[in-house]
């Protein structure tokens, strides 16, 4: 009995002193899991790789919107006549040295040239732009040549597939001109013109005009072209002396209203040989310089109906064989040819 108080005793004791009685021991688990040794320089263990996501596309490139053109004025060296064009505000103006043709640029996006003459767009050899072999002729006429690059070239986020130039030949103000597209470096697309942009310089070339009407008399047109008329002392016109680079076969189809001339240079003239038909027109005309023309064989038919001459000058880069230039002192007798 005392033996039991004592106990009773002991666990009130625990009791109040916040014990917990001692946790009993727990069985031993029944076979556990066996664990296998790690072999010596084996790989460490990668965590699981996620499939590797489905590429998106870039987002399409936004096209910029058309710029805003105003009329912008140029003109050629030594010359009275002025044109105007439309294009960018700020846009710039540079004449070439070597051949009678203004650049205008504005940024990348607005690139052209307008230069004095007509363009055989089927000769690939002398065009104003330059292409690559396996690009696309998407428009040729007589008057108009459009090329579309087929280039993949990457520059920043964008990505052009396709780029295009462009060539127009242009009749106005009694003169031929022609407008082309420019692109500065074959590698790069940024400096190619998407379609947006060239159908724009397209529409701005042919908005081409004058600044000022040309008069109506055609002597004074030949001066305004920078060519030297002289006349008799009744004011008919005798001699004319064509400005290098700047007359052309549109410009000579004025040269029947000067039924007084008996002297023509046309050596340094951009006009070619199919002006010789006009020329045969001019019923009082005694001397002619074509020094400067490649004249040929298929020439001779024009040269002998000019009956009047007395001096013909072809000079040393002709194409007449011999057997054509003895054809021609026997339809003109009284014609010294040099």
């Amino acid at each position: 009995m005392n033996t039991f108080r004592f106990c009773l005793g002991l666990i009130a004791v625990s009791l109040a002193l916040g014990c917990s009685p001692a946790p009993q021991p727990q069985p031993a688990a029944k076979n556990p899991p066996a664990v296998e040794p790690v072999a010596e320089n084996a790989a460490p263990l990668k965590p699981p790789v996620a499939p590797n996501p489905t590429p998106m596309p870039p987002p399409a490139e936004t096209p910029p919107e058309p710029l805003t053109l105003e009329p912008l004025e140029f003109g050629y060296e030594r010359e009275k006549v002025k044109y105007t064009i439309p294009a960018p505000a700020g846009a710039k103006t540079k004449r070439d040295l070597l051949k009678p043709e203004v650049r205008i640029d504005f940024g990348r996006r607005f690139n052209i040239k307008a230069g004095i003459g007509r363009v055989d767009l089927k000769d690939r050899q002398n065009l104003p732009i330059a292409y690559l072999v396996d690009s696309e002729v998407v428009t040729q006429t007589p008057d108009l040549l459009l090329v579309r690059e087929n280039l993949v070239v990457t520059f920043g986020s964008a990505e052009r597939k396709m780029a295009y130039q462009f060539v127009m030949n242009i009749k106005l103000g009694h003169r031929d001109l022609y407008v082309a597209s420019i692109n500065r470096n074959l590698e790069s697309a940024q400096n190619f013109h998407s379609e947006a942009e060239i159908k724009q310089m397209m529409e701005a070339a042919n908005m081409l005009a004058l600044a000022m009407p040309l008069p109506d008399d055609p002597a004074a047109v030949f001066e305004a072209y920078n060519a030297t008329v002289r006349k008799d002392d009744a004011g008919k016109v005798e001699v004319l002396q064509l400005a290098s680079r700047s007359i052309t076969d549109e410009t000579m189809k004025l040269l029947p209203k000067l039924a007084d001339l008996k002297e023509l240079n046309a050596s340094d003239a951009m006009a070619s040989k199919e002006s010789l038909a006009v020329i045969a027109q001019l019923p009082k005309l005694e001397s002619l310089n074509l020094q400067h023309k490649a004249i040929d064989d298929s020439s001779i038919e024009w040269l002998s109906q000019m009956k009047s001459l007395k001096k013909l000058m072809l000079g040393s880069v002709t194409k007449v064989t011999p057997e054509g230039l003895e054809k021609l002192k026997a339809a003109l007798p009284e014609c010294a040819i040099d």
